[in-house]
């Protein structure tokens, strides 16, 4: 095989202090050819699934790359796997993880090394000089490649770009479980994602309630001692281009707080004798093998957050088996406390208990103006990896190979040390919480406040799941929706709970992620699901 060494030109100005380059033109990388990237122990960077190692020469598509040019930014390039598509980047801190889209974390400069010039330095053009360059803390094979050095260590610090080629996939043709679904031609969303088919769209295009076929509405109180009761769909509407979710004050209408007792000072009774606010909260309707769920994919969301004090909307989901948090939890986004959240949960041995991975991006960060536009919320997540993205920040990337729950000792659903992100289904929920534990203050936050949702998406990689159920609606529209929050429109489509709604709380049916359903028992019957019945103060699970 014939090896080329290859570096960057002049810089000049553009160099970075630590990582500057020698004044002689070099030969640069060519967009569409393939190579290895050897490291000066001599051996070479790897495809680590999450993040990136160094080992021995391997005759496979583990250690072959392609450098693909930034549009507008000469000399800086995406490090491409061949293996799997996704980028060469870094967490911002110091540890290298895979990126499927270009950001400046998943750019790189490639300077000649100072100390030695017959080799590179790849300098990460998202982190801050001076440790901004590729290397290793060790040179021994699986060793793992790190993106803060400052390319000073001519052990550990320095590459080579050897030309190669690209070995013939071994992998068939995958089979397109929906290959009788076909957008018609032209639709932008065809080829959002190469790779991917686009097999669930709420394009939220006609005016009237979100389909129920495909949603479930919570009704009551629920969790985290929110203030908002969910009204069932009665606040959740379509107008204008979006499904509206909508935070309405209903204090003043004294409508009845089912829940209340005024012997009991704990939530929700704690909320007084009528209901302050009401809102909604719907997800997709499936189950543990199919109907509106998935197993990896990429979730798609456009949606104009309610970015006050005392709002708490999000697009989340949890796994359709094992009681929480054994089922996994993944919180795509929250806003609340003045910052968007990215979160995922798993199991840590204790029942109702969790280990969370998040991540956070302060309103200060964000912009002024961030709360009055549109922007898109992105899960990418596949067996190695789960991205969380807003418009083009990643909010917080998660290795899978450290989500495995631990056993507990306790007689309950927890799934016997699973991984909710790997052997889990997950739906898809909306809603807007109001207060509680994370909310905060209702006191100035506008009234009526509304949460827009353009669209909501899934995309899945064809050859995969195949289990879903199909659903994607023709029409797409933009947003025309202009009722500002705090303003009543001329017509509500928000209806309210009637007087007569009793104390005493009816028998209810719940699917196990804890969203009450509307339906009966003998609606139920024949569905082979088991469900939680309350009943008379107490909670079975039932077969169906």
């Amino acid at each position: 095989m014939k090896v080329n060494l290859l570096t960057l030109g002049l810089l000049g100005a553009m160099a970075l202090p630590a990582c500057s380059v020698w004044a002689t033109p070099l030969i640069t990388p060519e967009a569409g050819k393939y190579y290895r990237i050897r490291h000066v122990s001599g051996l070479y960077l790897t495809d680590g699934h999450f993040n990136s190692v160094i080992k021995e020469k391997a005759d496979d598509n583990s250690q072959i790359f392609q450098f693909v040019p930034v549009a507008g930014e000469e000399g800086v390039y995406n490090i491409q796997r061949m293996s799997s598509g996704m980028y060469c980047g870094s967490d911002n801190r110091w540890t290298s993880t895979a990126i499927s889209r270009s950001i400046p974390l998943s750019q790189h400069r490639i300077a000649v090394a100072e100390s030695d010039p017959e080799y590179v330095l790849l300098q990460n053009v998202g982190m801050n000089s001076p440790k901004n360059c590729m290397g290793t803390d060790n040179t021994t094979d699986g060793s793992a490649v790190y993106t803060d050095k400052t390319g000073s260590d001519t052990a550990k610090h320095l590459w080579v770009l050897e030309e190669a080629e690209l070995y013939p996939s071994e992998t068939e043709t995958p089979v397109d479980f929906y290959a009788d679904k076909q957008l018609p031609d032209g639709d932008p969303r065809a080829e959002a994602y190469p790779g991917y088919k686009l097999v669930f769209a709420q394009e939220f295009s006609e005016d009237g309630a979100p389909d129920h076929e495909i949603w479930n509405f919570e009704q009551g109180f629920c969790r985290n001692q929110e203030d908002q009761y969910y009204n069932g769909d009665k606040n959740s509407y379509i107008q204008d281009g979006v499904l509206v979710i909508e935070g309405k004050y209903v204090k003043d209408e004294k409508i009845p707080n089912p829940r209340y007792d005024r012997f009991n000072k704990s939530w929700p009774s704690s909320i007084g004798k009528y209901l302050t606010w009401t809102s909604g909260s719907m997800q997709t309707k499936g189950s543990w093998d199919g109907g509106y769920t998935w197993n990896y994919g990429i979730y798609e969301v456009r949606a104009k957050v309610p970015q006050y004090v005392g709002s708490w909307p999000a697009i989340w989901s949890t796994g359709m088996q094992y009681e929480w948090p054994y089922g996994g939890e993944i919180d795509i986004m929250e806003y609340y406390g003045n910052r968007i959240h990215a979160n995922v949960c798993w199991g840590n041995g204790g029942r109702w208990s969790g280990n969370w991975n998040s991540a956070t991006v302060h309103d200060n960060d964000l912009g002024e103006g961030w709360g009055d536009e549109y922007h898109i919320w992105r899960m990418v997540w596949d067996y190695d990896h789960m991205e969380l993205w807003c418009d083009d920040i990643l909010v917080n990337n998660i290795d899978l190979n450290t989500t495995y729950n631990a056993i507990p000792d306790g007689d309950y659903d927890h799934g016997n040390g699973c991984n909710p992100f790997r052997d889990v289904r997950h739906m898809l929920w909306l809603n807007l919480a109001l207060g509680g534990q994370n909310g905060g203050s209702l006191e100035n936050t506008p009234r009526p406040l509304r949460y827009l949702i353009d669209y909501a998406r899934v995309y899945q990689k064809i050859g995969t799941d195949g289990k879903a159920k199909y659903s994607v609606d023709e029409v797409i529209s933009e947003p025309k929706f202009s009722l500002k929050d705090g303003e009543e429109g001329p017509t509500t489509s928000v209806g309210m709970i009637g007087e007569t709604t009793s104390v005493n709380v009816p028998t209810a049916i719940y699917n196990l992620q804890g969203m009450r359903l509307n339906a009966t028992a003998d609606e139920l019957r024949g569905s082979d699901q088991v469900y939680i019945v309350v009943e008379n103060g107490k909670s079975k699970k039932v077969y169906f």
